[in-house]
């Protein structure tokens, strides 16, 4: 007969893989931000970080799925990293922000210097 931790261990292997599937299907859908809070909850039920030793799931018995579970989560955090910054690092609001600045202060250099080229002649 199982004993009442092994039941709980064998519900929340369950779970988590059920959380897992859910975040890798949210992940294939381009939803980055609900794959990362899916496949984050299924990692921290595995290997909850204030569980006894008696609650927490052997890694020698799940190395191939925590694997993946990882592997998915970090697709999907390096997505969000992706919506939120452009190919220099910078978020991708502020670089819009100074490149419509320096659009507008070169089209006022432009109409300046136009000015005094005109006024010269």
């Amino acid at each position: 007969m199982a004993s009442s931790a092994e039941e709980a261990r064998s519900e929340t292997l369950a779970q988590a893989m059920s959380l897992a599937a859910a975040g890798r299907s949210e992940l294939y859908k381009g939803n980055a931000g609900a794959a990362a809070e899916l496949l984050g909850s299924a990692l921290s039920l595995l290997a909850p970080p204030d569980a006894t030793e008696e609650e927490q799931i052997d890694p020698k018995d799940m190395l191939p799925e925590w694997g993946e579970i990882f592997f998915n989560y970090g697709c999907a955090m390096l997505e969000i990293a992706r919506g939120e910054s452009d190919i220099m690092g910078e978020k991708v609001e502020e670089a819009d922000k100074k490149s419509h600045h320096q659009v507008e202060e070169d089209e006022h250099r432009g109409a300046e210097d136009g000015a005094a080229g005109a006024a010269g002649a």
